[in-house]
């Protein structure tokens, strides 16, 4: 698939609420590709795009409409180093390896430094996922690295902890 204009929202927008109330079913069926027995709360969802600990990231394509990737992270405040942990990155299976992924990656990662780093500290971001995806040089690639041996941990299943310093 090429690549399509696309426009990608954090959910610190507060006046873009209608965009979630129309991406609730689309959010539904990309996070079903993750999760296979995925089922969306609304009043969760919508309490998740509220709140200062949590941004939830999505990139919809321009001449469609169609939601084709998100990100979230939750904040973890610290008194010594702000962190953040990432999950529920995924792109739309039929928008794989067309750069959307990126694009949503780093809009989150400049939303949670502009929100959440913190002056003479350093925000770490932090994310999981299973060697058996075989997607680690998409994370490889936007620089972060593996606190556990992803080569190790293939053949165990053991899901493996990246590591990000912004």
């Amino acid at each position: 698939m090429q690549f399509l204009d696309s426009q990608t929202i954090v959910s610190d927008n507060q006046h873009k609420i209608v965009f979630w109330i129309n991406t609730i079913e689309q959010y539904q069926e990309l996070m079903g590709q993750l999760h296979s027995n995925f089922t969306i709360q609304p009043a969760l969802f919508q309490y998740l795009c509220k709140d200062t600990h949590t941004l939830l990231v999505f990139t919809k394509l321009l001449e469609t409409g169609a939601l084709v990737s998100t990100a979230q992270a939750n904040l973890i405040p610290d008194l010594v180093t702000t962190r953040a942990m990432i999950n529920n990155v995924v792109t739309h299976r039929d928008c794989r390896s067309c750069g959307y992924g990126r694009i949503t990656m780093e809009y989150l990662e400049r939303r949670a430094v502009e929100l959440w780093k913190v002056k003479g500290q350093s925000l770490r971001l932090f994310l999981t996922n299973s060697p058996s995806k075989r997607n680690s040089g998409f994370y490889v690639s936007l620089g972060y690295r593996p606190l556990t041996d992803p080569g190790v941990l293939e053949t165990t299943g053991y899901t493996v902890l990246w590591c990000k310093d912004m």
